[in-house]
């Protein structure tokens, strides 16, 4: 029989565990919202990408060659990319004039005026973009959402990150690549 003094150490030691896996799992998670740029030398070219805005004006990514480009796929029935959209709008705010560019693709199928109504009652203050042609290469079914390409300003696709990014992170990572 287990005298009073083992039950408390077992106890104790359980709850230690416990806060150790907890301590873990926080960790875990706040690294995976953390942005990790590519070198340069391992850094693939982004394909071609043509988008269609709200507003049915065309936006090839090409175009944006020389700009550093901060592209999101979401959707937004998707909570963490609902929850991404105040950090997007910040960092664009923030760095727009820097030379970033903001495009967030959205890959619902939604006529353009659906889309840009819903964007603004979602707060979305950055372009808010569809697939105009088929997504392929570097950007091809991009399965899980949110997910977030960086792109520096010579057209290479420098981060692929998946899942709900923090806002600090995505403003660091981005500053980097426009200081390059």
């Amino acid at each position: 029989m287990k005298t009073m003094d083992e039950g408390r150490r077992g106890r104790l030691r359980t709850i230690v565990w416990i806060g150790l896996l907890g301590l873990a799992l926080l960790v875990w998670f706040n690294y995976t919202k953390r942005i990790r740029l590519i070198r340069v030398d391992r850094a693939a070219t982004a394909s071609e990408l043509t988008l269609r805005r709200v507003d049915g004006t065309r936006l090839d990514l090409e175009s944006l060659r020389g700009s550093v480009v901060l592209l999101n796929a979401w959707a937004s029935w998707c909570g963490p990319c609902r929850a991404e959209i105040p950090a997007l709008s910040a960092v664009d705010a923030e760095l727009r004039d820097d030379g970033l560019a903001v495009p967030g693709l959205n890959l619902e199928d939604l006529q353009p005026r659906a889309l840009g109504e819903l964007a603004g009652q979602l707060g979305v203050t950055y372009d808010v973009v569809q697939a105009a042609s088929p997504l392929r290469g570097t950007f091809e079914s991009p399965g899980t959402i949110p997910h977030t390409w960086l792109i520096d300003r010579r057209g290479r696709v420098r981060a692929s990150h998946v899942g709900l990014v923090e806002q600090g992170s995505l403003m660091r990572a981005c500053r980097t690549l426009l200081e390059e």
